[in-house]
């Protein structure tokens, strides 16, 4: 299961890459953890929104767009749901908005939406704590103490 983490920018400060590869580095295979810097896909999901053929999207991928306000899971409704998408695909694919959220013609493309709290944070600082967050999830998977 490969989890991508898709962001319409780059060039972040260090801290905020030490932060991903922290908890990046600690997967193992068959699980893998991926930022995506000025995503082409998520560019392209802005792209195909403004016009009347709809993006397809690739079998075994399933996108969840981080938005406020949306569904909240705790750290074992949140494992347990992933472990059950890792059924049925083998790649999903979370996507952080800008400042300003998610455009509203791309929220149509995501397969569901998720918030991790209901409070707000700045897009930047959602790559560690997402990477925190999948982490967690990850070693709930896999049986790790991680999560006691």
């Amino acid at each position: 299961m490969k989890f991508n983490l898709h962001i319409d920018q780059a060039k972040f400060p260090k801290w905020i890459y030490a932060g991903f590869d922290n908890y990046a580095d600690k997967f193992r295979y068959p699980y893998e953890l991926v930022l995506v810097e000025k995503s082409l896909l998520y560019k392209n999901l802005i792209k195909y929104s403004n016009l009347a053929k709809p993006f397809s999207q690739p079998m075994g991928h399933y996108y969840i767009g981080l938005d406020s306000p949306s569904k909240v899971l705790d750290s074992e409704q949140l494992s347990s749901h992933l472990q059950s998408l890792s059924q049925g695909f083998s790649e999903l694919h979370f996507f952080i908005g800008s400042a300003y959220g998610h455009p509203d013609n791309v929220k149509s493309y995501f397969d569901e939406r998720l918030s991790l709290s209901s409070l707000t944070f700045g897009h930047q600082i959602m790559i560690p704590i997402m990477a925190e967050v999948i982490y967690r999830s990850y070693t709930l998977m896999i049986g790790h103490p991680y999560h006691k």
